[in-house]
């Protein structure tokens, strides 16, 4: 592996490790993957930011609430997110990451191709 797939693959667990902060994905009542990733644009204490149509177009939010990530698409103000509490379930293996597919993204940690 080179050092750009070695970066896309430590990106993306992060994304997944983040993901995983909801109680309902650690308990399979929520997708065990994020299903809007390849759109995510930014991670947070408490939320994922997705850009949807490029750059004009819609953007989303999905907060931590209640240990479900749930999706917003009014008053986008990140920077006051709900704490989100601690993860219930530990964080994927590689073996779970490489069962996945490795998206592309800048080294940039926490933020997406679009920041």
């Amino acid at each position: 592996m080179d050092a750009a797939g070695a970066a896309a693959l430590k990106q993306r667990l992060e994304e997944q490790q983040h993901w995983r902060q909801a109680r309902a994905v650690c308990e399979g009542r929520q997708s065990a993957t994020d299903p809007d990733r390849d759109e995510l644009d930014e991670l947070g204490v408490g939320y994922r930011l997705y850009s949807f149509g490029g750059g004009q177009g819609r953007r989303i939010i999905k907060r931590l609430v209640d240990g479900f990530w749930q999706a917003e698409t009014g008053g986008l103000d990140h920077g006051r997110a709900p704490l989100s509490p601690e993860g219930t379930c530990s964080p994927p293996s590689l073996e779970d990451a490489a069962k996945t597919d490795v998206v592309s993204h800048e080294t940039q940690p926490h933020t997406n191709r679009r920041s």
